[in-house]
């Protein structure tokens, strides 16, 4: 006769004992024998087709048991969640189901892993393992390889209370859980699939707690298929366009394990960890990048690069690039000779207006590949400075919020001073960047460790949620292909270099107009930031100097001769024997600035004219008649007391001689003037463009 098919029955009557046999219909054996407390378990019978049976009887209750709803799920590609009862007892647990019921005995446990988060909005997932010799009589929906099932507690529930301060104290006291591994456990120990698991039951729970219709839906989705989370994030890939993404990104961008790379692997100490810092032209990035170096000085070796844009607000690609290979070369030279040495971090500071996307593309787009695969960009920091943020109004300047860049720029550090208004910019960038972090700086001054170890982050700029939102919000970067697009209002960077001193005061009046001379739009020539490195002539030490129009504020930094400590600073721009100055404009030209800098350097003496009677003043003429007015009369004029008298009657007030004295005052001026062109045609006249 044929064994009967699987089978189960429901007897509604309560029973009083309950236990469980296992027994065969050839052998009047039992096989395994479990008592169990709970009131509340109907009687079942299940005959399996190898005509083995389960029979249920009530056995005497004990103290510790708690029955509550909760949710059973497993791995099986079948199983569904099915909510019901879960009562515990001193030596296993039962599952409670309208249409079925399953109790898996202490003896049968080969691992217990509980995951909590302590939170009171996730739930508590209890994972159980059995052994396989136990799988038959798990419903055939809970079967699965792993011979496995995770149970689902709501969050602060009684049953999860319970368990804590009932179950698993007795089970640990009667010495059942010596054979088990029954261990709490953080997410990141839990193996993929119960990671599925813990997704799954999640869903579910928010599901029920949901308050939108759509999301309720989406969660029963993700609840009810295990394989729905993969979907979503693969749709959401595909969704962002035909674009290109990078291989090592992909696992990342599907939420999967990364696979291991079969080519040659970059350790660690070979590669260069770049940050880059970013910011309008004023924001004090150069100081900031000044207080990170000295911060950690002796930790790393430091390297500093400022890059300038061309006449068309472009990054120059190019330089970054040589520079970098020019970098991988000598680390490669050093590592040959000081294998312990430390690798050394680069801190690239972009030009005012530059997006940010066209710098990671340098890096990454390097044309030699074993460059780019020794460089990592490990964090992008923008400064900010609340006073030199808008040109007009409420008009930020151009590329403000591309700087900000979701996906990309992960710390914003407001380097303005304490009184300026934070709050509408605070608003504007979390607005457009909601996980960045904000870092207060006064003038881009360091003090915090934290906020350093974010600065110099080596890792986020990987970090995966980075990497989804910068291929979800710029799909296109990977590839090249996004346009960056023109400036507007058009606004340049001019280089000029200069080989001669500049006088302090005239250097400082002149500054001091631009920002009267600022127009309104469309805002031509006017001129928002100067730094350099230049030479006053009443000293020899060289002045780093930085004056923003907006701000009017001049800042005079004497730079200290000689290399600097321990040698690991190094700035590109460092010049030898010229000195230069970085204009920021609307449309300037070369030829103004260049007339704008004449105007500072030390100017060559004007030739004087040859004076004449009429231009006699009358001051001059009472200084002359005061210091000759007691000059011996010329014969026929006496002096009365009153005035000069003739005998023929005349009176004056002035000297007979005052025409002589004048014509004398004047040959003595002529001959001075002479002799100052004579000197004035002698000197030479020094262009400070030419060497």
């Amino acid at each position: 006769m044929p064994p009967p098919p699987l089978c189960l029955t429901l007897w509604t009557s309560n029973m009083t004992d309950l236990s469980i046999q296992a027994a065969t219909s050839k052998l009047d054996i039992i096989c395994v024998t479990e008592s169990f407390l709970q009131q509340d378990i109907p009687k079942y019978f299940m005959s399996l087709p190898d005509n083995r049976f389960l029979r249920f009887v009530r056995p005497e209750p004990c103290p510790g048991s708690a029955a509550r709803r909760v949710c059973v799920v497993s791995s099986s590609v079948l199983s569904s969640i099915i909510e019901g009862e879960l009562s515990f007892f001193s030596a296993g647990l039962a599952f409670v189901h309208t249409r079925e019921v399953f109790v898996i005995p202490m003896s049968q446990f080969t691992a217990l892993k509980v995951f909590d988060t302590n939170s009171s909005t996730a739930v508590v997932m209890l994972v159980v393992k059995y052994k396989k010799t136990f799988l038959p009589l798990i419903p055939w929906d809970l079967q699965n390889s792993s011979s496995c099932v995770a149970f689902g507690f709501w969050p602060k529930s009684l049953v999860h209370r319970k368990f804590y301060s009932k179950i698993l104290p007795i089970w640990r006291q009667n010495g059942a859980l010596s054979m088990t591994d029954c261990c709490l456990t953080e997410k990141e120990n839990l193996s993929r699939e119960e990671q599925r698991l813990y997704m799954r039951l999640e869903a579910f729970h928010r599901s029920s707690v949901s308050t939108s219709q759509t999301e309720k839906q989406l969660l029963h989705f993700a609840a009810a298929d295990p394989d729905f989370g993969s979907f979503m994030h693969h749709f959401g890939l595909s969704s962002a366009g035909a674009s290109y993404v990078r291989a090592a990104e992909l696992p990342v961008l599907l939420h999967e394990p990364s696979v291991k790379d079969l080519s040659p692997q970059v350790t660690s100490k070979d590669k260069i960890i770049i940050a880059i810092i970013t910011g309008l032209p004023g924001s004090y990035k150069r100081d900031l990048c000044s207080s990170l170096v000295s911060t950690n000085r002796d930790r790393d070796r430091w390297t500093v690069l400022q890059l300038t844009a061309d006449e068309h607000g472009r990054l120059c690609t190019w330089v970054l690039q040589q520079y970098l290979s020019d970098m991988v070369q000598r680390q490669s030279w050093s590592r040959t000779s000081k294998p312990n040495a430390k690798p050394p971090r680069l801190i690239l500071l972009t030009p005012g207006f530059t997006d940010i996307v066209s710098v990671v593309n340098a890096v990454f787009k390097h044309p030699d590949v074993h460059v780019a695969s020794h460089c990592v960009i490990g964090a992008i920091t923008a400064c900010v400075n609340p006073k030199v943020v808008y040109m007009e109004h409420r008009l930020t300047f151009p590329r403000f919020l591309e700087q900000c860049t979701p996906g990309f720029v992960s710390v914003v550090v407001f380097t303005g001073p304490k009184k300026a208004p934070h709050q509408p910019l605070r608003e504007l960038i979390l607005a457009v960047n909601p996980g960045v972090s904000i870092i207060m700086s006064e003038c881009g001054k360091i003090l915090r460790n934290e906020d350093v170890e974010l600065i110099l982050s080596g890792n986020k700029f990987g970090d995966p949620a980075m990497v989804r939102l910068r291929h979800t919000t710029c799909p296109t970067w990977a590839d090249g292909s996004f346009v960056v697009g023109s400036l507007f209002p058009h606004i340049v960077e001019i280089r000029i270099s200069f080989y001669l001193p500049l006088e302090k005061p005239l250097f400082i009046v002149n500054c001091k107009r631009l920002k009267s001379s600022l127009t309104n739009a469309p805002y031509h020539g006017n001129i928002y930031n100067i730094w350099g490195q230049l030479k006053f002539s009443d000293s020899d030490t060289v002045v780093q100097v930085n004056y923003n129009t907006l701000e009017d504020s001049l800042n005079l930094v004497s730079k200290q001769p000689g290399p600097s400590p321990s040698g690991n600073f190094q700035l590109l721009d460092d010049s030898g024997d010229h000195f230069f100055l970085v204009f920021t404009g609307c449309d300037l030209k070369d030829s103004s600035l260049k007339t704008w800098l004449r105007g500072t350097a030390k100017q060559k003496p004007q030739k004087k004219s040859l004076r004449t009677k009429g231009s006699l003043t009358e001051k001059e003429f009472r200084n002359i008649h005061t210091k000759r007015h007691l000059e011996p009369l010329p014969p026929g004029y006496f002096y009365n007391g009153m005035g000069y008298v003739s005998l023929s009657g005349e009176k004056s007030e002035h000297h007979p001689l005052m025409d002589t004295f004048i014509d004398e005052y004047f040959a003595a001026l002529d001959e001075e003037v002479c002799k100052h062109n004579a000197k004035v045609d002698q000197v030479e006249n020094k262009n400070i463009f030419e060497r």
